[in-house]
């Protein structure tokens, strides 16, 4: 049996901060996250302005796409108060 290298990959969560007002504007940064490469599922919650996507992506690359079609967006990660602290 041949061995062929595989590299299993682990799918991430990123969370970025973006502000998103209508259904509208949720449905255009739904369909435009999904469309890259790597983006397995995209959720909005719209009252904490957060968009939370799964997948294998670097989270650079989804806020440069969203900053290009003029959506300003941010990397958030919280952070706990024992950590801070």
């Amino acid at each position: 049996m041949s061995s062929i290298g595989y590299e299993l990959q682990q799918i991430e969560m990123h969370l970025l901060k973006l502000y998103v007002d209508c259904q509208g504007c949720q449905q255009k940064v739904r369909k435009m996250l999904k469309k890259i490469e790597g983006v397995y599922s995209v959720k909005i919650d719209a009252d904490h302005q957060l968009v939370i996507v799964t997948g294998i992506v670097n989270p650079l690359t989804l806020v440069k796409k969203l900053v290009k079609s003029g959506k300003y967006a941010e990397i958030w990660s919280p952070k706990l108060k024992s950590e801070t602290e």
